[in-house]
């Protein structure tokens, strides 16, 4: 799924970055924070070391002065509302997708 995302995103005109686990992905974040902050965060809800719906909310604290849009990816029912918008699984590539990806652009 993250492949077909990815290609879905360069299409997009969207630089995009993958990382397998939250702990490389929060790295990456902190990194580009200091130097180009990311416009739109597109995460699973099951990560192997983290629940995404949880990470959306670290996500806002790391870089409060930019809004960074969250997208959420999950096939189950999520109580949390630290997301901007949110893609039930199996939605990689429908063109709701798609629309939902455009929205977060800003």
């Amino acid at each position: 799924m993250r492949d077909i995302l990815m290609t879905m995103l360069k299409s997009l005109k969207f630089e995009a970055t993958a990382t397998d686990r939250f702990s490389e992905g929060f790295k990456e974040l902190e990194t580009a924070v200091k130097h180009r902050p990311y416009d739109l965060i597109i995460i699973d809800n099951k990560l192997p070391d983290a629940v995404g719906a949880e990470v959306c909310c670290q996500i806002k604290n790391v870089n409060p002065k930019k809004e960074t849009k969250t997208i959420l990816i999950s096939g189950f029912s999520i109580t949390t509302n630290h997301f901007d918008q949110r893609v039930y699984k199996p939605a990689i590539p429908h063109l709701s997708t798609i629309k939902i990806i455009e929205k977060g652009r800003g």
